[in-house]
């Protein structure tokens, strides 16, 4: 009797070769398929420039409040220790939009770069300032003036 379910169940057969064959390369097809998706939409990202914000690093050197004349001034310098040159194109002071001389400022990789915003400043008062990159890297920090 022990031979006869021995025999029995050595006859019997899961999933045939054939039909294991293609549910495999079924998996390993979508598999493939998830895989070339993520790694065109990295590469993507990274050619429109969207990437390489993670590469950008500024840094807020400096900040001069200063009267000149009956103007009174911000002096900023910043200071880029990333990867990549960033180009600044918008300043905000207090959630406010400033312009910059010359419509930008690029930084090259390891060097300084002033900005200088006419801004009439408030003795003992704090202010937030924030620097926003062509590709929508911002760094932001609050100073008070003198």
């Amino acid at each position: 009797m022990k031979n006869q379910t021995l025999k029995s169940l050595k006859n019997r057969s899961g999933v045939s070769h054939i039909l294991s064959n293609v549910l495999m390369l079924l998996v390993i097809i979508t598999a493939s398929s998830m895989a070339f998706s993520y790694v065109a939409n990295y590469v993507g990202d990274y050619q429109s420039g969207r990437g390489a914000v993670l590469l950008q690093r500024l840094l807020f050197e400096d900040v001069w409040f200063t009267n000149d004349g009956p103007n009174k001034i911000i002096n900023i310098t910043v200071y880029n220790y990333g990867q990549v040159s960033s180009k600044i194109v918008e300043v905000f002071i207090d959630s406010r939009l400033y312009s910059i001389e010359g419509g930008h400022v690029t930084i090259p990789v390891e060097e300084h770069r002033h900005i200088v915003i006419e801004f009439g400043w408030i003795s003992e008062s704090a202010h937030n300032l924030k620097l926003l990159t062509e590709r929508g890297y911002t760094v932001e920090r609050d100073y008070e003036a003198p």
